[in-house]
């Protein structure tokens, strides 16, 4: 058996947090960073994002700022869940 690390994405519309920690609970992820799809000002049309990185145990709000910046911290948080 190996270890493994089980991240997930979610797009939501409504009661954003609670429904990602409700998939994240169903998938059985380690991790899940969600966004508001509905907010026109960051995703899709949009150079800047704004995500949610909840787990098991926290919900870490990253605010709204360029999309490499996020994914920069995104990683970093995936580096420290590895790490424990």
């Amino acid at each position: 058996m190996t270890d493994k690390l089980v991240i997930g994405f979610s797009a939501e519309t409504d009661n954003v947090i609670e429904n990602a920690k409700i998939k994240l609970l169903k998938k059985n992820l380690d991790m899940i960073i969600c966004n508001d799809v509905l907010n026109k000002e960051i995703g899709f049309d949009s150079n800047d994002n704004e995500v949610h990185l909840i787990t098991n145990d926290d919900v870490i709000k990253l605010s709204k700022t360029s999309k490499l910046k996020i994914a920069k911290q995104i990683i970093k948080s995936i580096e420290l869940l590895i790490k424990t």
